[in-house]
């Protein structure tokens, strides 16, 4: 009897301890200090958390503090788009610049830049986000990740569960000599990553084991802890001590979709780091850095087979963060237009992104019913190149 009381008593203050601790949730949504820029920041619609690691690798979440509800679409990503059978996607009539993207669903579908597909005559990286519409298809633009191959058995791509590792992304967008900057990429990545045999296709250092034990061993845990801040909405990656990019979606529950895909080609890059420890990093800058990219000028890519080139003011903070729209000073669409004629390349809302802190980067906004470039915030990307 006396045996049974005492596990009892032990059992009760294990769990009145416990129930001390802070819950992981509340650990990783503890704020930092506030700085300069928190104020402004709050004022755009964000805020930031304390850093996030696993592994090699630390994140800095990015909160949403707005009352903007729910996106309305029914958005899925490429690897579910795949899983589901919701995709085609084939060799288009850009030469090895595009990619024909064919939408067989009832669902909007998102491509991000980095998205891997193999096969057709060489294996290509997705250059930059694009929504594609229920039942429409599109010519997508791409870069070649794979050298000394420009033929194949069938003219079909495979979309990948592994993106394309984080330097090479980084290279499809912001690089100004695009291919060649992606083709040396994924060549010191594949030789970083011991890639054997021999190959020039980034599948090849994607398969390594080095790579493969990094991103099974760190995935799970980073994702975790990401996710286990309120209402995160992206996040700015530490690398060396240094910002590297910046994530930011319009809506926590599309964050929460598109982050495992954004991670594996985090973790595949840091596989070929030496040290085994994240960055250490002080959380000045990174405020400053939100709030100079989120006030950039927005204009149109511009690309050789642009129709229109429209160029977009940032809006003031408050309207930002009451709708976290855009609109061009003649409300039309610019709408780009690819080789077939009736097929757009991009999709109006695609922006590039200048700060005066020398900040670049691309935003994708919801403006799918070609009523000009209003819409709600998708994705955005932003980085010192």
């Amino acid at each position: 009897m006396n045996v049974l009381r005492n596990l009892v008593l032990i059992l009760s203050v294990g769990a009145a301890l416990s129930g001390c601790s802070p819950t992981p949730e509340t650990q990783a949504a503890d704020l930092p200090p506030p700085t300069a820029h928190t104020a402004q920041l709050a004022d755009l619609g964000f805020s930031v958390a304390n850093p996030v690691s696993s592994g090699n690798v630390k994140l800095i979440p990015i909160v949403s503090t707005s009352s903007n509800p729910v996106l309305d679409k029914d958005v899925v990503f490429l690897a579910e788009a795949k899983e589901k059978g919701y995709i085609e996607i084939t060799e288009g009539e850009m030469s090895f610049n595009g990619v024909h993207v064919k939408n067989t669903s009832k669902h909007h579908i998102l491509l991000m830049a980095g998205d891997l597909v193999t096969g057709g005559h060489q294996d290509r990286v997705i250059a930059h986000d694009i929504m594609i519409p229920p039942g429409e298809e599109r010519d997508v633009e791409v870069f070649c990740v794979e050298q000394e191959r420009s033929t194949g058995p069938t003219a079909v791509f495979t979309p990948s569960e592994q993106p394309v590792p984080h330097k090479v992304r980084r290279e499809a967008m912001f690089a100004q000599d695009k291919q060649q900057s992606v083709w040396s990429s994924v060549d010191s990545y594949n030789s970083s990553a011991a890639a054997a045999p021999a190959t020039r296709t980034v599948q090849g250092g994607l398969n390594s084991e080095q790579v493969q034990k990094h991103v099974s061993a760190n995935e799970e845990e980073l994702l975790s802890k990401l996710m286990a801040v309120k209402n995160v909405t992206g996040y700015v990656l530490i690398v060396d001590g240094k910002i590297d990019i910046a994530e930011v979606f319009g809506d926590p529950g599309l964050f929460e979709r598109a982050a495992p895909q954004l991670l594996k080609s985090i973790l595949a890059q840091q596989a070929t780091k030496i040290s085994t420890k994240p960055d250490s990093f002080a959380m000045a800058g990174v405020e400053e850095f939100l709030v100079s990219a989120l006030t950039g000028k927005r204009e149109a890519p511009s690309r050789s087979n642009d129709s229109e080139i429209a160029m977009f003011e940032s809006p003031r903070a408050g309207e930002r963060n009451r709708n976290l729209n855009l609109q061009t000073e003649s409300g039309r669409d610019p709408t780009l237009r690819s080789p077939r004629g009736t097929e757009t390349i991009a999709p109006s809302g695609d922006f590039e992104v200048r700060s005066n802190k020398d900040i670049r980067g691309y935003e994708l906004y919801d403006s799918s019913k070609n009523k000009g470039a209003k819409g709600k915030l998708l994705h955005g990307t932003y980085a010192k190149p």
